[in-house]
């Protein structure tokens, strides 16, 4: 099994504004023709509305949560931004 890794966005962890909705579906889209898996590592929902729209194009999503510095009401926020964007949370990973 081989894994590519394609690199998007900026170091300070935004996503590019041209990586609207449409244009993510269709690379989204194509990268499906290609692959088996596809695993996206998007900013944090709560910093960015476009992670939340991202988060509606894929089969799942999972939220990175860091042990005792992210609070409960941020994962609530995050969760409620999600499914009101037509995302499915399908796990956590609790992370330090």
């Amino acid at each position: 099994m081989a894994i590519d890794v394609l690199p998007a966005g900026c170091a300070n962890g935004h996503a590019p504004s041209p990586f609207t909705r449409g244009v993510a579906g269709q690379l989204i889209d194509r990268l499906r023709e290609e692959y088996d898996h596809i695993l996206l590592d998007a900013p944090a929902v709560n910093g960015d509305e476009t992670t939340a729209e991202l988060g509606s194009l894929v089969d799942g999503v999972l939220l990175v949560i860091r042990a005792g510095v992210t609070r409960r009401e941020a994962v609530v926020e995050a969760r409620f931004r999600l499914d009101r964007a037509g995302g499915r949370v399908v796990g956590a990973v609790l992370n330090d």
